[in-house]
Formats: C-alpha cells, sequence, structure tokens
C-alpha cells in the first residue's frame, strides 16, 4: 500500500521549497550570485527537492512491485516511465 503521508509530507516540501527558492531568486541575478549564501540555499532547496520527488517515486516502484528501478535516481526515472507513470 502505498503510503500517503509519506508522499503528502514529501510533497509539502517540495512545495515550500519552491516558495522559499522563489523568493530567494527574486534579486536581480548578478545580486543574487555575489550572495554565496543565497546560492548555497537554492541549490540545497534543488537538491533536497529532486531527493524527495525520487523518494516519491522509489516508493511508487516499490509498493507496485518494480524494485529492480528503485536503487539509483536514474533507475528510478526510467521505471516512471517504462512503467508508464509519468510520461
Amino acid at each position: 500500500m502505498i503510503n500517503r503521508t509519506k508522499v503528502v509530507t514529501r510533497l509539502a516540501f517540495i512545495e515550500d521549497a519552491c516558495k522559499e527558492m522563489r523568493n530567494l531568486g527574486s534579486a536581480e541575478k548578478e545580486e543574487f550570485l555575489k550572495d554565496k549564501t543565497k546560492v548555497a540555499a537554492v541549490e540545497s532547496y534543488l537538491r533536497r527537492s529532486l531527493e524527495a520527488l525520487f523518494d516519491i517515486g522509489r516508493h511508487i516502484l516499490v509498493h507496485e512491485g518494480w524494485r529492480d528501478y528503485s536503487m539509483e535516481y536514474k533507475s528510478i526515472a526510467r521505471g516512471l516511465v517504462e512503467k508508464k507513470i509519468v510520461s
């Protein structure tokens, strides 16, 4: 059974991270790039969001019995496409 709480929690994190990245990215490009803390924060939000997205994909694949695809990020992406979960 897919753990709805797990999926909803990950999606909520992704949504929050997107909001934070939009807020951090509202500065002019040159000004933004000068602030290494902002750049690092956006990189962290992006990386953690991608990890959350792959966690959801892995969870779905394992639940459906397709464990072969659940080890590496590229395998998760490939499995989700091959099993027509995403296109």
